[in-house]
């Protein structure tokens, strides 16, 4: 089959598995955070990675999936920012570390107390975060099946000309599971 049936098919079960995560969110518990931030992280750098270079996979174009829709680009380019700049790479302000001293009392026999480095960041999930990243998943996946039903249709069309009896000899569906060996490399 071409390799494109396969890339939309793929693409479309990655979002849908995100979806899932973004709305685990909301019913992992509040405490411990972790949790939450884990698969918020974990939502928004992965429906990222659709539209991504990859050796082993098209990328999608934001161009193309939100073609007439400027909000939704917006939006988009704005959880793109933070994914590149924050939760992929920590490149922009929204994670600060800082150093600093604590001082004793005046008369002290040691002018220092501790020397601190505070960590900072900054919190990038609430229930709007949520929506929009749902609403892009949401956009995507329907523009990625209307991609996928049109290149299966032209395979079946391709298909049903040829006589039954030749399509019984194509090769079948066998699935591998891969080895801890192939981790390194790229899947055909």
């Amino acid at each position: 089959m071409p390799s494109d049936l396969k890339i939309w098919r793929c693409t479309a079960q990655i979002l849908t598995l995100h979806i899932g995560s973004i709305e685990a969110i909301n019913s992992a518990p509040k405490d411990p955070t972790i949790v939450r931030v884990a698969l918020w992280r974990f939502a928004v750098n992965d429906f990222f990675k659709c539209f991504k270079r990859s050796a082993s996979r098209k990328k999608l174009s934001a161009d193309e999936v939100f073609q007439s829709d400027t909000e939704g680009r917006k939006i988009f380019k704005h959880y793109e920012d933070l994914r590149d700049k924050h939760i992929a790479h920590d490149e922009n302000a929204y994670s600060q570390c800082m150093a600093g001293a604590i001082l004793n009392k005046v008369n002290s026999k040691d002018g220092i107390a501790e020397i601190i480095s505070p960590v900072f960041t900054t919190q990038t999930f609430d229930q709007s975060a949520y929506s929009n990243i749902k609403l892009l998943c949401e956009k995507t996946i329907s523009w990625v099946e209307v991609e996928y039903d049109k290149v299966a249709f032209k395979i079946k069309t391709e298909l049903e000309q040829i006589p039954y009896q030749e399509l019984l000899k194509q090769d079948m569906i066998v699935y591998r599971a891969p080895t801890p060996n192939e981790v390194s490399g790229n899947r055909n």
